[in-house]
């Protein structure tokens, strides 16, 4: 089962959309700052997150709801502006500017996540991070 966080317009294929904006026409009307989110543990074994991030109070938090809706072996996709790139700062809505290293404090095999592991208890296994058209495309499984 597939939840995709702030899907606006774009529609997944056998997926539970959730936005905050009713115009949306969203499965779940959800404000993500507010957790818990109305979905079980291990629920979903993929979340999609394009384009949402940015936007929210509290990246931390944010990965740490991911973690827990997600079953262990699932997968988070992440979209999401680089800071480099003027979509970052254009946005007037946009909390946060992130680089490819942002999301490595969740993976306790990178430089980042060894050192700081403290940062959260929730660790995911970085699959794939990469820069495309000036965006970070990030896919992370969760770890047991």
């Amino acid at each position: 089962m597939k939840l995709v966080l702030g899907s606006g317009e774009k529609k997944h294929k056998d997926a539970t959309h959730v936005d905050i904006r009713r115009s949306a026409d969203p499965d779940v009307l959800l404000d993500l700052n507010r957790r818990p989110w109305p979905f079980r543990d291990g629920q979903f074994g993929e979340v999609v997150a394009e384009d949402i991030i940015e936007h929210l109070d509290e990246v931390v938090a944010t990965i740490e709801e991911i973690h827990r809706v997600l079953e262990v072996g699932g997968s988070v996709y992440i979209t999401t502006p680089h800071f480099k790139h003027p979509n970052s700062w254009i946005d007037p809505t946009h909390k946060w500017h992130l680089t490819e290293h942002s999301f490595d404090y969740f993976d306790s095999a990178t430089v980042w996540g060894s050192k700081y592991a403290y940062y959260s208890p929730c660790k995911f296994t970085i699959k794939e991070k990469r820069i495309s058209g000036g965006n970070i495309v990030l896919r992370m499984v969760k770890n047991g």
